[in-house]
Formats: C-alpha cells, sequence, structure tokens
C-alpha cells in the first residue's frame, strides 16, 4: 500500500475508534444513572419516574441481599400516573414513623437527606408476596421538598 491509503485508513480508524468510545461511555453514564431505577423495577415491579434524580443513596444489605435500602430522589411530582398510585396527602402515621427513623438512624442518613415526618406526603406500601410482614418497600413522596423516598427492608 502506498502511504496516503496508510494515512487515509489510520485517521478512518481513529474516528471510528473515538465515536466507539464516546457511544460507550454515553452508555456506560446512562447506566449508573438508571441503575437506582431498573433495581426497583427488577426486584419490586415498581417503576419510578424516569424524572426522578437520585440525589442520595445508601444500605446496609448483606450478600444475600437482606438488610435496608435508603434512596432519595428529586422529583417534581408532575407524573400523575405514579402519583395516583400513592396514598392521599397526610402527616406522620405511627407505622411508617417508626420505620423510617429507625432505618435513617440505622444508616446514619445525614439531615440533608432525612424524610421530613412533619411534613406532609404521599406513601404507598410495596409488600413482597411470600413475605409482606418482612420484605417491602416505602415509597415516599415528601410534598413540600418535592423528594421521593424509597426506602426497603428485606430480611
Amino acid at each position: 500500500m502506498n502511504r496516503k491509503k496508510v494515512i487515509i485508513l489510520s485517521v478512518v480508524g481513529g474516528v471510528i475508534l473515538l465515536v466507539l468510545l464516546v457511544v460507550g461511555i454515553a452508555t456506560l453514564c446512562f447506566w449508573i444513572k438508571t441503575a437506582e431505577h431498573r433495581y426497583y423495577g427488577n426486584h419490586w415491579g415498581i417503576a419510578l419516574p424516569k424524572e426522578a434524580q437520585l440525589v442520595y443513596h445508601t444500605d446496609n444489605l448483606g450478600w444475600m441481599g437482606d438488610g435496608e435500602r435508603y434512596s432519595v430522589f428529586d422529583w417534581s411530582g408532575d407524573d400523575d400516573r405514579f402519583l395516583q398510585k400513592l396514598s392521599p396527602a397526610q402527616k406522620e402515621s405511627t407505622e411508617i414513623g417508626s420505620f423510617c427513623r429507625s432505618t435513617m438512624n440505622q444508616l446514619q442518613v445525614p439531615l440533608a437527606f432525612r424524610l421530613e415526618l412533619e411534613d406532609s406526603w404521599l406513601y404507598a406500601k410495596v409488600a413482597d408476596e411470600e413475605w409482606p410482614e418482612i420484605d417491602y418497600v416505602y415509597l415516599i413522596y415528601d410534598v413540600d421538598a418535592c423528594r421521593l423516598y424509597v426506602i426497603q427492608t428485606r430480611l
């Protein structure tokens, strides 16, 4: 091959590699960004709003998946279909308040990401069909803070 063809093939190969690298990085970033959405969809059948942006996550899950998981999403609450799945607005209930306080304390959730139980919020409880007393997720939407809290316990 002459030198001109080698240069052209090198440039074309470099451009193709660059495009593949950019696409790969973008795909990886999207995959990481939506990991929490996929987790709750795959394990609990919960379709979180696509617009919900994860701002905090912590857990103490064991290798068998048992433990607590606490995720906070910033979300404007503009998906009426999702909001309809949640109970009417209310303030703290004894069961939810006790569970949330216990989980937040156990996971040492920073104050900035704790659910304000005094605010008005909407909630839903999703329980495992086989073990509803010990495996469940609370979806709690804080109307005042525009935050969606997803708190899981699995024993």
